[in-house]
């Protein structure tokens, strides 16, 4: 009897097999679409038999497996000589950085290294040079002592380089931009041992974001409202209603780019996208930061106590936040533009079903007017005079659950 039994099992997923390598799902076939024909599956034998590419990586992340990391794909890009700066970028800007190499694509994404791998080692020879002639300079002027806290000669060190130190008997408290230089400095701190790296990485990420970013750092809030609109309507009409938009701690969030708002370790995938050149990034924090504490906001009439809230929420589902941001950044930010309507909008539905509980945001799709709808330049033409009719929600869950079984099924038979 037990014979039998395994026969059939076997009979039965060489059966599955078979037909999964049959019918392969595109990104398209995410609606329900079955059979691409010849050149897709073309396509797809040719992405397999390429050694450089981890071809299971884009069904790990349909499954949801977003935490995958690329380690493969960067080794390959850090083999490159000189580096291609851009392809690191688009990296970063798509992938979370591994850990063991976050710190050395920072240096060259922000020109602390060199392109040309060759230079590396004498670049960094000159940048511990000039680290130490700039601190033996300030301790020959009497601008640090030995209870000096580390982070405060950093920015004495800043100071210097840019011109800007002021005179011994003019030292007061540090002002706003300060405050900020020191916020990112001490989250630095805590990331990098070594103290040369440590500097160098805060001069030139305070440097490149203020000259990056620093113009749009004041819109900023204003695409966090327009982008809440989109989520969670009812919460912004309730943060209007008591007077608490214009009152949340933008500074604390977007200047500092929530460093001392985050533990590193939420803070380092939200400082990637920072890093290769997203500022965006900041807004949808914030936006996710809302929607998770959306009860609690909106029990909550007087302005004074919302900002406190934010201004010390908890740290134990940091993580939690950031991943939906990223997820939120992705869909509405890097969606390639030609993609069409209905898939831009699965995507959006795939995420608010995967990873929030609908108690916690609005609807995904169709939250916000024709007016808000038609302000995103994100969104196309269609997408802006149009909202998803309710009757299409049943539709999208139905076509992309049978999508990801069928990729389950795939990922388990290759």
């Amino acid at each position: 009897m037990g014979g039998k039994l395994e026969l059939v099992v076997d009979s039965h997923l060489a059966s599955t097999k078979a037909a999964c390598s049959e019918t392969i799902v595109c990104g398209r076939c995410a609606l329900g679409r079955r059979g691409c024909g010849e050149a897709y599956n073309d396509k797809v034998k040719a992405m397999a038999e390429d050694p450089q590419r981890n071809f299971r990586s884009a069904y790990y992340e349909k499954m949801g497996f977003r935490g995958v990391e690329e380690k493969k794909s960067l080794e390959i890009l850090l083999k490159d000589n000189p580096l291609d700066v851009e392809k690191l970028c688009t990296f970063s800007q798509r992938f979370p950085l591994p850990s063991m190499y976050r710190i050395h694509v920072w240096k060259v994404l922000l020109g602390i290294l060199p392109p040309h791998s060759d230079s590396h080692a004498l670049v960094a020879g000159y940048r511990r040079e000039q680290y130490t002639d700039v601190l033996e300079a300030l301790q020959v002027m009497r601008f640090l002592h030995g209870a000096t806290p580390q982070v405060e000669v950093y920015l004495r060190m800043f100071q210097l380089e840019a011109q800007e130190l002021p005179r011994r008997s003019e030292l007061t408290a540090p002002e706003e931009e300060d405050e900020d230089f020191l916020a990112i400095g001490k989250a630095m701190e805590e990331i990098v041992d070594d103290p040369v790296d440590c500097y160098w990485l805060i001069k030139c990420f305070v440097n490149q974001f203020n000259n990056k970013f620093g113009d749009s750092i004041p819109h900023l809030p204003k695409s966090l409202e327009h982008y809440l609109s989109l989520e969670d309507i009812r919460l912004l009409a309730h943060l209007k209603s008591c007077s608490a938009l214009r009152k949340l701690p933008y500074n604390l969030w977007f200047p500092r780019c929530f460093a001392g708002c985050f533990p590193e370790s939420s803070l380092l995938r939200v400082w990637d996208k920072v890093v290769s050149g997203s500022c965006k990034i900041l807004v949808f924090v914030a936006v996710e930061i809302l929607l998770s504490y959306k009860i609690m906001l909106m029990g909550m009439s007087k302005p004074e106590a919302i900002v406190q809230f934010l201004s010390n929420m908890p740290q134990e589902n940091t993580d939690a936040i950031v991943t939906k941001a990223i997820d939120l950044w992705h869909n509405y930010v890097t969606q390639p533009r030609g993609a069409s309507p209905a898939a831009r909008l699965s995507v959006r539905y795939a995420t608010a079903c995967n990873s929030t509980p609908s108690s916690h945001r609005g609807a995904m799709t169709g939250a916000a007017g024709p007016a808000e709808r038609a302000a995103d330049p994100n969104l196309t033409p269609l997408e802006q005079t149009s909202s998803p009719p309710a009757s299409n929600t049943a539709l999208l869950r139905t076509r992309l659950s049978a999508g990801v079984t069928h990729n389950l099924l795939m990922a388990a038979y290759r």
